[in-house]
């Protein structure tokens, strides 16, 4: 996709669990901006390439996905939104 900024952009941080395992479970995230949780960002969770959920971030700047995941899934979560460079973690389920 491509983005265009009518602004100058900003940067995002976005937490999230070091590794994930499979099996059903809550990934809880956390995007903050200039070191400030940040709401109304929002935030994908992909399986193997495909969006399999989107939320918006609260006034504390979290998330929260429930999913099923399968060993070798390959797992991405992007924080995105206006006017901001998007923040991804990646993973592979063990």
């Amino acid at each position: 996709m491509l983005r265009i900024w009518t602004d100058t952009p900003g940067a995002l941080e976005l937490s999230a669990p070091e590794s994930l395992d499979a099996g059903h479970r809550t990934i809880d995230v956390t995007v903050e901006r200039d070191g400030v949780p940040a709401s109304g960002i929002d935030v994908a969770l992909s399986v193997r390439g495909g969006v399999l959920v989107r939320h918006t971030t609260g006034s504390d700047g979290s998330a929260a996905f429930v999913v099923n995941l399968a060993s070798g899934d390959s797992v991405a979560i992007t924080a995105y939104g206006e006017n901001l460079v998007a923040a991804t973690m990646e993973y592979t389920v063990p």
